[in-house]
């Protein structure tokens, strides 16, 4: 299991309660429980399966909010916006299969608002994403050696130089493990016909460029 971060920038306890770490509510037996059972109990007025919510998903929002727009004040606030909606709403919410996917998503919705206000949105179709890299894993590169780090840096490289829809939704499939309807609903596309174009088109041109 993850290990809670506690940072500055949080959402502060008064505001939204999350007073317990990720040992603690593990010791409660949350992190056994399935996404729609905690899912339940935080509908239910759970504060400790909200509490597990934020602090195995918090630290993972903010990097991707890093895919979203460069302003850092406005991922940190949408973080806490995100999660005061939860806790305000909870009893009017849905039910969800992945947790994850949907909390990428509201984050997202919330995120393009923000951004689209500001112009700091970065997520626009056919240009290149200059703060958001994929980057290779240090370690392990260095534990397969110098030949093997050349190559994930150079993957690395060509990875970077897809569009910015094609490298998030790349992302998403290969390095979040999301499913394709998964990722149409997390990037607002129509099916899942088109986040499996999206990928497919970003591969294609990666041989392309590859040989």
């Amino acid at each position: 299991m993850m290990k809670s971060v506690q940072k500055k920038w949080l959402p502060e306890p008064k505001k939204v309660a999350f007073g317990k770490s990720l040992i603690q509510l593990n010791q409660l037996g949350l992190g056994e429980k399935s996404d729609k059972e905690i899912w339940q109990l935080f509908k239910e007025g759970n504060e400790d399966a909200l509490c597990f919510i934020y602090n195995f998903y918090v630290e993972k929002l903010y990097v991707f909010g890093h895919q979203i727009t460069r302003n850092k004040d406005e991922i940190k606030d949408g973080i806490h916006d995100l999660f005061v909606h939860l806790k305000i709403r909870r009893k009017s919410l849905g039910n969800v299969i992945s947790i994850k996917s949907y909390l990428y998503r509201c984050l997202w919705r919330l995120l393009q608002d923000k951004s689209k206000k500001k112009s700091t949105l970065v997520f626009e179709e056919n240009q290149h994403l200059e703060g958001f890299a994929i980057k290779i894993n240090a370690e392990v590169a260095l534990i397969e050696g110098e030949a093997y780090q050349e190559k994930l840096q150079f993957l690395s490289r060509e990875l970077n130089t897809l569009s910015k829809k094609q490298k998030q939704a790349i992302v998403h499939y290969y390095y979040e493990g999301f499913s394709h309807e998964e990722i149409a609903y997390i990037m607002g596309l129509k099916n899942k016909d088109s986040a499996r174009k999206l990928i497919y088109r970003g591969i294609e041109s990666l041989k392309e460029r590859i040989g």
